[in-house]
Parts: structure tokens; C-alpha cells; sequence
């Protein structure tokens, strides 16, 4: 409802799920279910649903997470983690030093910091191109497999980091 571009969605997203996923999740449901209700219901069936949706009055799901279907919301969720986990390691101590001192801490936390960037800037990419209406189902299938998987492997390698406090 608000007219923005992809770009721009996928970014206030990931800032909202920085947060918290859940509430991200409300965004994205509305406006995929919204999307295709706009591109194929009639004017008048439109016009009433995604009112209804824009206003929070109709809940919607999609089948994004079922097992055949999926794609999660988590570069947002894991950039976080990973912030997180950066600021807990810089002030855990363990043999009179931060654990961010230790390799074994900050080798796999840059790596997950490194991934996480990458499936970004390959959404942003996939973003732009949807807003230009240049082909791009090839680059949304690679988001959609790469991005949530990489998202669980850097939340994992935060909560191991924590350890007994994760």
C-alpha cells in the first residue's frame, strides 16, 4: 500500500526482522498475498481483499515455510545474532583476555559475517532487478535457497559461541 519499490521493502524487512521475525513475517505475508491478489483477482475482488489486508482486518498466510515450499525472512534475524555475538565475545573473558581474541571465535564469526553479507547483496541484487522489471526467477530461487540457510548456520555458530549463555 505504501508504493515502494522492491529495494526498499526488502530493506525495511530486514530491519524489522532485525528485531524480531515474527513481526517481520506480518510485512512480507501481506504483501506477497497481496501481490498476488493485486495481479489476478478482479478489480473489485482486489480492491476488497487487500483493503481488508492493508488494514489488518484479513490475516493471510502463504506456504513459505512448509518443507516443500520454503524461504525464510532471516538475513535480518541473523545480522543481529551475529552483531550480538560480536559484542558478547568482545567482553566474555577467559584465560585473562576476550574470547574475540581466540581464532576459534573469530574466524567462524567473520565467516558467518561474510555469508550473511553476501546473500544480502545477492537479495538487493534480485530486488533491483524485480524493480526494473528485468527477468529474475533465477536469482529469487538462489535467495530463497541461499539466504535462509546461511541465516541458520550463523545463528547456530552465535548460539555456540555463547555457549551455557545462548
Amino acid at each position: 500500500g505504501a508504493d515502494l519499490t522492491k529495494v526498499t521493502t526488502g530493506l525495511v524487512t530486514e530491519a524489522i526482522a532485525r528485531g524480531d521475525l515474527t513481526v517481520a513475517y506480518i510485512q512480507v505475508v501481506g504483501s506477497l498475498v497481496g501481490q498476488v491478489i493485486a495481479r489476478n483477482a478482479n478489480s473489485d475482488v482486489a480492491s476488497h481483499y487487500c483493503g481488508l489486508i492493508t488494514s489488518g482486518e484479513a490475516t493471510v498466510a502463504i506456504g513459505l515455510s512448509e518443507p516443500s515450499a520454503g524461504s525464510d525472512a532471516g538475513i535480518g534475524t541473523a545480522s543481529r545474532a551475529v552483531d550480538d555475538t560480536w559484542a558478547y565475545v568482545k567482553n566474555r573473558q577467559a584465560f585473562d583476555q576476550p574470547l574475540s581474541k581466540f581464532q576459534g571465535v573469530s574466524f567462524p564469526l567473520a565467516e558467518a559475517e561474510t555469508k550473511i553479507t553476501a546473500a544480502r547483496l545477492l537479495c538487493l541484487e534480485t530486488l533491483r532487478l524485480g524493480d526494473e522489471g528485468l527477468p529474475h526467477t533465477s536469482q529469487a530461487a538462489m535467495c530463497k535457497w541461499w539466504a535462509p540457510l546461511e541465516a541458520y548456520h550463523a545463528v547456530h555458530q552465535c548460539l555456540l559461541l555463547h555457549g551455557q549463555n545462548g
